[in-house]
C-alpha cells in the first residue's frame, strides 16, 4: 500500500470535512496501552512505554519501543541496546536532534520517577542522563516540548511538595520514591539543556497557569508556548478528593518569560485531561480526554482507568467506615469525543465536521500530525486500553493550473 507518510508537503485545507479511518498496517503492532509516548522522527513514529489493566486489580507497565514506518506502513518492535528506562507511563518523551529524551513517569507499585534517559534513534542505544544541578522532583502527567536544544517541562503530579525539589534528598538523578498516597499538583517550569546536561528553573513573570497535570504544551510559530487543559487535585479538610478540570489557555513568551492568559471564544471544548494537542500552522487540534463537570469528584491516578479499580476503591472506603455518602463519590465523568480546533491567530474555537468510521472515545492516547494525516494510537476508553491506530484525514484542495 502507499505509505501514509508520503506527500507531506501538500497544502492541506483544515477547514473542510475530516475523514476518520482505521488503515491496515503490516507487521506486529504494539499491545494495547495508554499513557505511552509517541513522537515523529523523520518518516517514523516512535512509541515508548505506557500501561494497561492486567486484571485482578493490577496494571502492567511497559518499557518497550515500537516503530511505525510511515513510508512502508509497517510496524516493528525495536530491540534496543543499553539499559532502558524502567517500565512507566505518563512520562514525557521529547525529540531533540536524533535523540529521544524520556523524563519522569509512574511505574509499578507506586514508584515515581525523576530520572532521564535518551534513546539514540540511529544506533537504537539507551543512555542514562546524569546531572549535578537543582532539578525537578518526581512527577508524572507533566507536559513537555523542545525549544531548540532545550527541553521544557511544566506541571505534573507528585507526592512531593514543590519546595522539596530543592532538598538534598532529591538532588541527584538516581532517586526514586514510592507514592505514599499524598498528592501535590505542580505549576513549576523547568528547562533542561541537552548540551550541558543541566537543569535551570527560569524566573517568570505574569500569572502562570494554576497547578495541573494531564495538560498539554505546544510551541507556536511565533515562539510562544501554549498550555491547554489538565486538572488539579484538591483535598478538603475532611479528606475528600475532588478534581478541577481546566479548559483555559495560557501562553508563555520564551523571550520575555512572561505568562499571559489570552481570551478565547467560540465552541469551547470541555475541561479535560489526558487529551492531545497537535499544532499545524495556526491550528491547534484537540482530541479526546477525560472530562466532567467543572468541579467533580474523581478517583486518582490509575483508578481512572478501569471500573474494577473504582469498585475496589469504593469497597475500601466502606470498609474503612467512611461517613461520606456514596453519591458524593460518584464521578460525573465522560471521555471527550469531539475534535476541537483552536485558531491560535484569533483564539477562536470550532469543531470541524467529520465523517468515516466511528472513533472510540479515549484519553491517554497520542496524536501526531504528518502532512494531511493525524495519527491516533492507543489510550483508554474508560474500561480498557486500546490498541488501534486511527487516522484523521484532512481534505487537500484541488490544484489550479
Amino acid at each position: 500500500m502507499t505509505g501514509l507518510g508520503e506527500n507531506q508537503d501538500t497544502t492541506v485545507d483544515r477547514s473542510g470535512v475530516v475523514t476518520w479511518s482505521m488503515p491496515g498496517m503490516d507487521g506486529l503492532p504494539p499491545s494495547a496501552r495508554g499513557g505511552h509516548s509517541t513522537l515523529l522522527a523523520g518518516q517514523r513514529l516512535v512509541i515508548f512505554g505506557g500501561h494497561y489493566f492486567g486484571g485482578e486489580g493490577f496494571f502492567v507497565y511497559l518499557n518497550d519501543t515500537y516503530v511505525l514506518d510511515l513510508a512502508s506502513s509497517t510496524w516493528c518492535q525495536v530491540k534496543c541496546e543499553g539499559k532502558p528506562p524502567a517500565p512507566r507511563y505518563n512520562h514525557s518523551a521529547t525529540l531533540i536532534g536524533n535523540k529521544m529524551f524520556v523524563f519522569g513517569g509512574k511505574g509499578d507499585k507506586g514508584v515515581l520517577f525523576r530520572d532521564m534517559y535518551y534513546l539514540d534513534l540511529e544506533s537504537w542505544h539507551w543512555f542514562s542522563v546524569n546531572w549535578t544541578t537543582e532539578s525537578p522532583s518526581e512527577r508524572f502527567g507533566h507536559a513537555d516540548l523542545a525549544v531548540g536544544t532545550k527541553l521544557v517541562i511544566f506541571g505534573g503530579y507528585s507526592p512531593l511538595n514543590p519546595s522539596d525539589s530543592t532538598s538534598d534528598s532529591v538532588s541527584d538523578s538516581n532517586g526514586q520514591r514510592r507514592w505514599d498516597g499524598s498528592s501535590k499538583t505542580y505549576k513549576d517550569l523547568w528547562v533542561f539543556d541537552t548540551e550541558s546536561f543541566a537543569w535551570i528553573k527560569p524566573k517568570v513573570t505574569g500569572t502562570p497557569p494554576t497547578p495541573r497535570h494531564g495538560h498539554t504544551m505546544s510551541l507556536l510559530e511565533d515562539g510562544r508556548i501554549l498550555v491547554f487543559g489538565g486538572y488539579m487535585l484538591q483535598t478538603s479538610g475532611g479528606g475528600d478528593i475532588s478534581g478541577e478540570y481546566h479548559k483555559d489557555v495560557y501562553t508563555l513568551d520564551t523571550e520575555t518569560m512572561a505568562w499571559t492568559r489570552p481570551r478565547t471564544m467560540g465552541d469551547f471544548p470541555l475541561g479535560t485531561f489526558g487529551h492531545t494537542t497537535s499544532l499545524d500552522g495556526q491550528k491547534l487540534y484537540v482530541v479526546g480526554g477525560w472530562s466532567g463537570t467543572e468541579r467533580s469528584q474523581i478517583y486518582m491516578g490509575d483508578k481512572l482507568v478501569h471500573e474494577t479499580a473504582k469498585s475496589l476503591a469504593r469497597e475500601q472506603r466502606l470498609q474503612s467506615g467512611s461517613t461520606v455518602s456514596a453519591k458524593s463519590f460518584k464521578a460525573e465523568l465522560a471521555t471527550s469525543k469531539y475534535l476541537h480546533v483552536l485558531d491560535v491567530a484569533t483564539m477562536e474555537w470550532y469543531c470541524p465536521p467529520s465523517q468515516g468510521i466511528e472513533v472510540a472515545n479515549r484519553y491517554g492516547h497520542t496524536a501526531t500530525i504528518v502532512g494531511p494525516h493525524l495519527f491516533l494510537f492507543g489510550g483508554w476508553d474508560g474500561n480498557r486500553a486500546l490498541h488501534q491506530l486511527v487516522v484523521a484525514d484532512f481534505p487537500v484542495p484541488s490544484m489550479s493550473y
